[in-house]
């Protein structure tokens, strides 16, 4: 009797804090290569962005940008830091577009072409009290320019439970992942402690993570300044 396939849909699972340019080709002997869907899981405050590049790269990275306190890190900020959140987030995407050689206009072509930007952030605090996401976004529009940031999909799901994305390069389809917290049984155990949870996507993906990635953490030093 045959193997009955998989429910599960695989995709290339980008972490917390990390990023790259990334290649797609279905008949690479690189697994993570040979994977169409690219996406990433428990945005909550920080920015998910996924740029087409060309009918066989993207740029993706799962942004986490944060204020570092003595006591803790804080994902409200003020203006000024703010704005150096800003800064270095065009200072990194320009650094990433010339080293992996590949420019605003390849976003521009592919979104002409039907492709689409993609930009999630569930949480961007309340006005006159926002959250490191708004300047990340900021530092993406800036970076891209004001026409094509005006043609840029933006997702701020909270309410939803949408903290999570997957696209399909080649057919530029995107999904948008529930997500729920979920108990789990570690098999060496008889009980299951009320901490020992994990947050999982719901629907039929199934992580695939990749081991090389650039770093995508954004920290500024300070006191809160309002």
């Amino acid at each position: 009797m045959p193997n009955l396939p998989s429910p599960l849909i695989p995709y290339r699972c980008i972490p917390e804090s990390a990023g790259g340019t990334y290649t797609f080709s279905p008949t690479s002997t690189n697994k993570q290569e040979s994977i169409p869907r690219i996406g990433t899981t428990s945005l909550i405050t920080c920015v998910g962005i996924y740029l087409p590049i060309s009918s066989t790269r993207c740029f993706f990275a799962h942004i986490n940008a944060f204020v570092r306190k003595e006591e803790f890190d804080d994902r409200d900020v003020a203006k000024s830091q703010g704005e150096e959140i800003r800064a270095a987030v065009i200072a990194k995407l320009c650094t990433e577009a010339q080293r992996e050689k590949w420019s605003v206009r390849d976003v521009e072509r592919c979104v002409d072409a039907s492709k689409q930007i993609v930009v999630m952030c569930p949480s961007l605090g309340e006005k006159g009290c926002p959250r490191s996401g708004r300047y990340i976004i900021e530092g993406i529009k800036a970076f891209l320019g004001m026409d094509l940031a005006r043609r840029m999909s933006e997702e701020h799901c909270e309410k939803l439970q949408l903290l999570g994305f997957v696209v399909h390069h080649a057919s530029g389809e995107v999904w948008f992942l529930e997500q729920r917290w979920e108990t789990w049984i570690d098999g060496s155990r008889d009980r299951v402690d009320e901490d020992d949870r994990r947050f999982v996507p719901q629907g039929e993906y199934v992580v695939e993570e990749r081991s090389e990635h650039r770093d995508w953490m954004i920290v500024v030093e300070g006191k809160q300044e309002w």
